[in-house]
């Protein structure tokens, strides 16, 4: 929770200070994984979709989310199915998040689900998410032609740095960001 308890997503500090300059209110949201990011979420975007595997974490989010009109959550504990079942709902999103489920899966499953301008979020993405000394997606989404920019260090609730990863293919959606403020908000 931030200092006025509401919910802050587990991603890296910088990332979430960056993110929340940005206007995702007409924006649909696509997360693997779901938690406080979901609720951080449905506070700023038109709508959420959450996946998620752990069914006791799925019943404490759904419980969180009662007063959310405009997020969903889905339980699906077979990693390979969570990664398919976006295809199902037959639309694109503005931001995918990967912070769930088999993230090599849900990679390649984000980007044929996220608008042409779209941003993917990938968290804990200094994890090799693969076998031993390989890096499925980083790999993947570079091949594919999306820019990267990595957010390095503490993370809300974490006692180690991680990285969170955003992923655009074109700055559109950066253009508008109000200027950098000396020593943060």
């Amino acid at each position: 929770m931030d200092r006025n308890g509401s919910p802050r997503p587990w991603y890296c500090l910088a990332a979430i200070e960056f993110l929340e300059k940005m206007d995702f209110s007409t924006d649909s949201i696509l997360e693997f994984g779901s938690g406080n990011s979901t609720l951080w979420w449905a506070d700023r975007a038109s709508s959420v979709v959450a996946l998620e595997s752990d069914k006791g974490w799925f019943e404490y989010v759904r419980s969180s989310l009662s007063n959310k009109k405009n997020a969903e959550i889905y339980l699906e504990t077979d990693l390979d199915q969570m990664a398919l079942l976006p295809a199902s709902f037959g639309r694109v999103f503005d931001v995918v998040v990967i912070d769930g489920g088999d993230r090599a899966k849900c990679a390649a499953s984000a980007v044929k689900v996220v608008s042409d301008d779209g941003l993917i979020i990938f968290d804990n993405s200094e994890g090799n998410w693969g076998p031993t000394a390989t890096f499925p997606v980083i790999d993947l989404l570079d091949e594919q032609g999306w820019m990267r920019v990595d957010f390095c260090g503490y993370a809300p609730g974490v006692l180690s740095t991680s990285t969170t990863s955003l992923y655009f293919k074109n700055g559109q959606r950066f253009r508008h960001l109000a200027p950098p403020v000396r020593g943060g908000k």
